[in-house]
């Protein structure tokens, strides 16, 4: 593969100012290499543009070109649809998304570049400071997020895959699973890397419990709608398999019962209480499971608290 000496970072915001200041100070902060040319692409999907309100004023201040674009339309699929339509017309040869609630390592931008340049790959998945990395660097990912992820252009130029996010999961969540499990399926490799790092600011928050908290909401509601989809489209016999899958949860919580008395035992008071409300997750989800057998869908966006 070439070494790419082109990215643009594409970065959806929704209802968090807050968080879309700290992100755009961590991008004037990042190193670019000599010769990379680096751009930033904007997907406003407020219903209402918030261009003027807070994000002119915020792109303005950098110093590398900016692109922005406004998706009323509510939704990650639809919001992220609209960046790659900007990460496209850059001209980019890689593309990379990051949620907008995460700030970039001032070496971002080297490890993405630095990972598909060393490693033989068409996407790497980064690393997120504040939460478990669950493949070693250089393991092999059938699926991966959007929180800290590049990927070469082909994956959705016309010439090349020309994926798309899914519509039908703006309110259901997974638009990220599916987007790049249609890439594996049709023989694109997906890396963890250890060199580009993000680093969720929620962790060490003065209400970082509540932002946890509320993290485990919007991952209970995906799971629930997951189900709830299921049940529509593949019906009650399939969802009932599923839901009762889900049971191995239980296994999973008693290893973060284990997790947080043994970080109270050391006095990591913060980690021991991160893994408490992580193994209430596990449960909600079996709950949220058999509930989704006769629920109706939840959408996340009402979920999801804004900063």
């Amino acid at each position: 593969m070439t070494i790419p000496n082109s990215l643009t970072l594409m970065i959806c915001t929704y209802q968090r100012p807050v968080y879309f200041a700290s992100i755009m100070e961590s991008v004037k902060a990042l190193r670019i290499p000599p010769g990379c040319m680096f751009k930033l692409a904007i997907a406003d999907n407020n219903l209402e543009s918030q261009y003027d309100a807070y994000i002119k004023t915020l792109i303005d201040t950098q110093s590398i070109p900016v692109s922005y674009a406004h998706e009323p339309r509510r939704g990650y699929s639809s919001a992220r649809n609209c960046a790659l339509e900007l990460g496209l017309a850059s001209g980019a040869e890689v593309l990379a998304f990051v949620d907008d609630d995460m700030i970039l390592d001032a070496g971002w931008l080297e490890g993405h570049l630095r990972s598909h340049t060393e490693m033989t790959c068409d996407a790497v998945n980064g690393v997120t400071r504040g939460h478990r990395t669950k493949k070693p660097h250089g393991g092999s990912m059938k699926t991966a997020g959007m929180r800290n992820i590049s990927f070469r252009r082909d994956w959705v130029e016309a010439s090349g895959l020309g994926l798309r996010f899914d519509p039908r999961y703006n309110e259901i969540g997974y638009e990220d699973h599916y987007f790049t499990l249609a890439a594996t399926n049709r023989g694109k490799i997906i890396l963890q890397s250890e060199y580009p790092v993000v680093i969720d600011p929620s962790v060490n928050d003065v209400d970082w419990m509540s932002e946890l908290q509320n993290k485990a909401d919007v991952a209970t509601a995906a799971h629930y709608n997951r189900i709830v989809n299921l049940r529509t489209e593949r019906g009650v016999i399939i969802a009932t398999t599923y839901a009762i899958f889900n049971l191995w949860r239980i296994l999973k919580m008693i290893g973060l019962t284990l997790e947080a008395s043994a970080y109270r035992m050391f006095r990591y008071q913060h980690r021991s209480i991160a893994a408490l409300i992580s193994r209430q997750k596990e449960w909600r989800k079996v709950l949220s499971a058999f509930a989704a057998l006769r629920g109706n869908l939840i959408p996340r966006q009402d979920v999801r608290r804004g900063h």
